[in-house]
Protein backbone atom coordinates (compact mmCIF):
# COMPACT_ATOMS: atom_id res chain seq x y z
CA UNK A 1 0.00 0.00 0.00
CA UNK A 2 0.73 3.58 -0.74
CA UNK A 3 1.29 5.08 2.65
CA UNK A 4 3.82 8.45 1.70
CA UNK A 5 2.31 11.43 3.08
CA UNK A 6 1.21 13.39 0.09
CA UNK A 7 -2.51 12.69 -1.19
CA UNK A 8 -1.53 14.23 -4.65
CA UNK A 9 1.14 11.84 -4.93
CA UNK A 10 -1.01 8.93 -3.97
CA UNK A 11 -3.73 9.91 -6.64
CA UNK A 12 -0.99 9.97 -9.30
CA UNK A 13 0.27 6.88 -8.56
CA UNK A 14 -2.84 5.33 -8.74
CA UNK A 15 -5.97 4.93 -11.22
CA UNK A 16 -8.15 4.09 -7.72
CA UNK A 17 -9.32 7.69 -6.21
CA UNK A 18 -7.89 8.31 -2.73
CA UNK A 19 -10.78 7.94 0.25
CA UNK A 20 -10.11 10.44 3.22
CA UNK A 21 -13.24 9.10 4.71
CA UNK A 22 -11.97 8.50 8.26
CA UNK A 23 -10.64 11.53 10.43
CA UNK A 24 -7.40 11.21 12.17
CA UNK A 25 -8.06 9.67 15.47
CA UNK A 26 -5.89 11.24 18.99
CA UNK A 27 -4.48 8.03 20.58
CA UNK A 28 -5.86 6.42 23.06
CA UNK A 29 -5.90 7.12 26.42
CA UNK A 30 -3.47 4.71 28.34
CA UNK A 31 -1.74 5.01 31.78
CA UNK A 32 1.53 2.55 31.39
CA UNK A 33 4.43 4.02 33.14
CA UNK A 34 4.65 5.80 36.54
CA UNK A 35 5.86 9.03 36.36
CA UNK A 36 5.26 9.92 39.94
CA UNK A 37 8.55 7.84 40.90
CA UNK A 38 11.37 9.99 42.19
CA UNK A 39 13.85 7.84 40.49
CA UNK A 40 11.28 7.21 37.41
CA UNK A 41 10.82 4.57 35.48
CA UNK A 42 13.58 2.15 34.24
CA UNK A 43 14.80 2.29 30.63
CA UNK A 44 14.02 -1.47 30.59
CA UNK A 45 10.49 -0.80 31.74
CA UNK A 46 9.95 2.16 29.36
CA UNK A 47 11.08 -0.34 26.31
CA UNK A 48 8.33 -2.97 26.94
CA UNK A 49 5.96 -0.39 27.82
CA UNK A 50 6.28 0.87 24.45
CA UNK A 51 6.71 -2.44 22.67
CA UNK A 52 3.17 -3.01 23.98
CA UNK A 53 1.74 0.04 23.51
CA UNK A 54 2.65 -0.49 19.54
CA UNK A 55 1.79 -3.66 19.75
CA UNK A 56 -1.90 -2.61 20.73
CA UNK A 57 -2.00 0.45 18.84
CA UNK A 58 -0.35 -0.36 15.31
CA UNK A 59 -0.35 3.06 13.30
CA UNK A 60 -3.40 4.22 11.36
CA UNK A 61 -1.81 5.69 7.83
CA UNK A 62 -5.44 7.95 7.80
CA UNK A 63 -4.73 11.38 5.84
CA UNK A 64 -7.15 14.18 7.04
CA UNK A 65 -10.72 14.40 6.48
CA UNK A 66 -12.11 17.10 3.63
CA UNK A 67 -13.43 18.73 6.70
CA UNK A 68 -10.05 19.14 8.02
CA UNK A 69 -8.30 19.77 4.31
CA UNK A 70 -10.60 22.73 3.95
CA UNK A 71 -9.62 24.29 7.37
CA UNK A 72 -5.93 24.01 6.43
CA UNK A 73 -6.60 25.90 3.17
CA UNK A 74 -8.93 28.58 5.29
CA UNK A 75 -6.02 28.94 7.95
CA UNK A 76 -3.90 29.32 4.54
CA UNK A 77 -1.83 26.34 5.18
CA UNK A 78 1.29 26.48 7.81
CA UNK A 79 -0.69 27.74 10.29
CA UNK A 80 -3.15 24.94 10.43
CA UNK A 81 0.23 22.74 12.18
CA UNK A 82 0.49 22.83 15.70
CA UNK A 83 2.08 20.67 18.50
CA UNK A 84 -0.78 19.53 20.83
CA UNK A 85 -1.25 17.77 23.71
CA UNK A 86 -4.06 15.90 25.38
CA UNK A 87 -5.73 16.55 28.28
CA UNK A 88 -5.12 14.13 31.31
CA UNK A 89 -2.51 12.33 29.25
CA UNK A 90 1.02 11.83 30.58
CA UNK A 91 2.16 14.38 27.72
CA UNK A 92 0.08 17.14 29.26
CA UNK A 93 2.19 16.81 32.68
CA UNK A 94 5.67 16.88 31.53
CA UNK A 95 4.87 19.29 28.02
CA UNK A 96 3.09 22.90 28.27
CA UNK A 97 2.34 24.71 24.85
CA UNK A 98 2.44 28.53 25.26
CA UNK A 99 2.87 31.28 22.66
CA UNK A 100 -0.02 30.04 19.96
CA UNK A 101 1.43 27.17 19.83
CA UNK A 102 4.71 28.43 18.80
CA UNK A 103 6.93 27.47 22.13
CA UNK A 104 7.09 24.06 23.36
CA UNK A 105 8.14 23.37 27.19
CA UNK A 106 9.37 20.22 29.11
CA UNK A 107 9.10 20.59 32.36
CA UNK A 108 10.36 17.07 33.67
CA UNK A 109 13.56 15.15 33.43
CA UNK A 110 11.29 12.29 31.64
CA UNK A 111 11.25 11.10 28.10
CA UNK A 112 8.39 12.83 26.51
CA UNK A 113 7.48 13.31 23.03
CA UNK A 114 4.91 16.05 21.10
CA UNK A 115 3.22 15.43 17.95
CA UNK A 116 1.36 17.84 15.26
CA UNK A 117 -2.17 17.78 14.82
CA UNK A 118 -1.69 17.29 10.99
CA UNK A 119 1.03 15.35 9.15
CA UNK A 120 3.15 15.82 6.63
CA UNK A 121 0.91 15.70 3.94
CA UNK A 122 -0.46 18.07 0.73
CA UNK A 123 -3.78 19.41 1.07
CA UNK A 124 -4.78 18.37 -2.12
CA UNK A 125 -7.99 16.14 -3.45
CA UNK A 126 -8.96 14.46 -6.38
CA UNK A 127 -10.74 17.00 -8.68
CA UNK A 128 -8.53 20.03 -7.96
CA UNK A 129 -7.74 21.99 -10.87
CA UNK A 130 -3.78 21.81 -9.88
CA UNK A 131 -3.49 18.57 -9.16
CA UNK A 132 -1.78 17.65 -12.55
CA UNK A 133 0.46 20.62 -11.83
CA UNK A 134 2.02 18.74 -9.02
CA UNK A 135 3.69 15.52 -11.26
CA UNK A 136 6.41 18.42 -12.29
CA UNK A 137 7.27 20.66 -8.84
CA UNK A 138 8.82 19.28 -5.94
CA UNK A 139 7.10 18.35 -2.89
CA UNK A 140 8.51 19.16 0.44
CA UNK A 141 7.78 18.78 4.14
CA UNK A 142 9.92 20.97 6.34
CA UNK A 143 9.72 22.54 10.05
CA UNK A 144 12.25 24.29 12.60
CA UNK A 145 13.13 24.44 15.58
CA UNK A 146 15.73 26.20 17.57
CA UNK A 147 16.71 25.93 21.74
CA UNK A 148 15.82 28.93 23.60
CA UNK A 149 16.55 27.34 27.03
CA UNK A 150 18.61 24.49 28.19
CA UNK A 151 18.56 23.90 32.07
CA UNK A 152 21.14 21.31 31.50
CA UNK A 153 23.00 20.78 28.07
CA UNK A 154 25.33 18.38 29.12
CA UNK A 155 22.61 15.80 29.90
CA UNK A 156 19.17 17.04 28.27
CA UNK A 157 18.70 15.17 25.78
CA UNK A 158 16.00 16.98 22.47
CA UNK A 159 15.44 14.78 19.42
CA UNK A 160 13.44 15.87 16.23
CA UNK A 161 11.86 13.95 14.10
CA UNK A 162 8.97 11.97 12.22
CA UNK A 163 6.48 9.57 14.00
CA UNK A 164 3.16 7.84 12.95
CA UNK A 165 0.38 8.00 15.60
CA UNK A 166 -0.70 6.61 17.60
CA UNK A 167 3.02 6.78 19.01
CA UNK A 168 3.53 6.25 22.71
CA UNK A 169 4.06 9.31 24.42
CA UNK A 170 6.82 8.83 26.81
CA UNK A 171 9.36 7.73 23.94
CA UNK A 172 11.09 10.47 22.09
CA UNK A 173 11.26 10.25 18.12
CA UNK A 174 13.52 7.35 16.42
CA UNK A 175 13.60 4.84 19.20
CA UNK A 176 10.25 3.29 18.93
CA UNK A 177 8.97 1.64 15.81
CA UNK A 178 8.14 3.83 13.28
CA UNK A 179 10.01 6.85 13.63
CA UNK A 180 13.10 8.55 13.02
CA UNK A 181 14.79 11.10 15.11
CA UNK A 182 17.88 12.96 15.27
CA UNK A 183 19.21 13.13 19.36
CA UNK A 184 20.84 16.17 20.57
CA UNK A 185 23.13 15.29 23.05
CA UNK A 186 24.89 12.80 20.38
CA UNK A 187 24.13 13.66 17.03
CA UNK A 188 23.24 9.91 15.68
CA UNK A 189 20.18 9.38 14.10
CA UNK A 190 17.70 6.69 15.01
CA UNK A 191 15.39 4.79 13.09
CA UNK A 192 12.79 2.46 15.03
CA UNK A 193 15.16 1.24 17.71
CA UNK A 194 17.70 2.67 19.97
CA UNK A 195 20.62 1.91 18.76
CA UNK A 196 21.74 5.21 17.17
CA UNK A 197 24.30 6.06 14.20
CA UNK A 198 26.71 8.79 13.63
CA UNK A 199 24.94 11.06 11.85
CA UNK A 200 25.72 15.04 12.26
CA UNK A 201 26.97 17.18 15.30
CA UNK A 202 25.82 17.38 18.39
CA UNK A 203 23.28 20.11 18.86
CA UNK A 204 22.59 21.09 22.68
CA UNK A 205 23.54 25.11 22.68
CA UNK A 206 21.02 27.49 23.28
CA UNK A 207 19.93 29.08 19.63
CA UNK A 208 21.11 26.34 17.43
CA UNK A 209 18.13 25.57 14.67
CA UNK A 210 17.54 22.27 13.62
CA UNK A 211 15.29 21.27 10.76
CA UNK A 212 13.31 18.23 9.41
CA UNK A 213 12.96 17.69 6.06
CA UNK A 214 10.64 14.83 3.99
CA UNK A 215 10.72 14.09 0.34
CA UNK A 216 7.65 11.98 0.00
CA UNK A 217 7.99 11.18 -3.70
CA UNK A 218 11.20 8.78 -2.50
CA UNK A 219 10.55 8.52 1.20
CA UNK A 220 13.92 10.63 2.09
CA UNK A 221 14.26 12.02 5.49
CA UNK A 222 17.03 14.91 6.57
CA UNK A 223 17.87 17.23 8.83
CA UNK A 224 19.80 20.42 8.94
CA UNK A 225 21.91 22.81 11.64
CA UNK A 226 21.81 26.14 11.71
CA UNK A 227 20.64 26.15 7.80
CA UNK A 228 23.03 23.52 6.64
CA UNK A 229 21.84 20.68 4.97
CA UNK A 230 23.49 17.41 6.87
CA UNK A 231 22.48 14.98 4.28
CA UNK A 232 19.95 12.16 3.78
CA UNK A 233 19.46 10.43 7.55
CA UNK A 234 17.10 7.92 5.96
CA UNK A 235 16.14 7.23 2.58
CA UNK A 236 12.95 5.24 0.98
CA UNK A 237 10.90 5.89 4.16
CA UNK A 238 6.90 5.94 3.87
CA UNK A 239 4.58 6.13 6.13
CA UNK A 240 1.77 9.26 6.75
CA UNK A 241 4.54 11.01 8.99
CA UNK A 242 3.47 13.30 12.14
CA UNK A 243 6.25 16.50 12.92
CA UNK A 244 8.11 15.35 16.15
CA UNK A 245 9.96 16.97 19.35
CA UNK A 246 10.54 15.43 22.47
CA UNK A 247 13.21 15.60 25.33
CA UNK A 248 14.50 14.08 28.40
CA UNK A 249 15.07 17.15 30.65
CA UNK A 250 14.17 20.88 31.27
CA UNK A 251 14.22 22.89 28.04
CA UNK A 252 12.13 25.25 25.96
CA UNK A 253 11.75 24.93 22.09
CA UNK A 254 10.72 27.69 19.24
CA UNK A 255 8.48 26.19 16.58
CA UNK A 256 8.68 27.42 12.89
CA UNK A 257 6.46 25.99 10.52
CA UNK A 258 7.14 28.61 7.69
CA UNK A 259 5.76 31.46 9.75
CA UNK A 260 9.04 32.73 9.49
CA UNK A 261 11.78 32.44 7.07
CA UNK A 262 13.60 29.17 7.22
CA UNK A 263 17.37 29.24 7.92
CA UNK A 264 17.93 26.31 5.37
CA UNK A 265 17.35 28.29 2.67
CA UNK A 266 16.43 25.25 0.22
CA UNK A 267 13.37 24.79 2.24
CA UNK A 268 12.23 29.02 2.11
CA UNK A 269 8.51 28.99 0.77
CA UNK A 270 7.54 25.16 2.09
CA UNK A 271 5.89 24.20 5.00
CA UNK A 272 4.54 21.18 6.48
CA UNK A 273 1.98 20.96 3.42
CA UNK A 274 5.12 20.01 0.87
CA UNK A 275 4.07 22.76 -1.50
CA UNK A 276 6.33 26.42 -1.62
CA UNK A 277 3.92 29.20 -1.31
CA UNK A 278 6.26 31.28 -3.43
CA UNK A 279 5.60 28.79 -6.23
CA UNK A 280 2.57 28.79 -9.03
CA UNK A 281 1.68 25.31 -7.97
Amino acid sequence: MDTRANASSNLSQSNQPHHFSQPIQPPPPYTVINITSRSGPSPAEIREAAEKFTSDNPPKDDLPTLEQIANIRTLGGVKAWQFTSQENSYRSKIVSVTNDGKNIKFLKNLDCNIQTNYPYFVPIIEGDNNLNNLKDVRILHYFEITIIENNDPYNADIAIGLTTKPYPEFRLPGLNLYSVGYHSVNGKKYNDNDIGIDYGPNWTEVGITIGCGYDSNNGNVFFTKNGQFLGNAFTNLKHIWFPTIGAKGLCTIEINFGDNEFLYKDARGYNPSGLNANSNQ
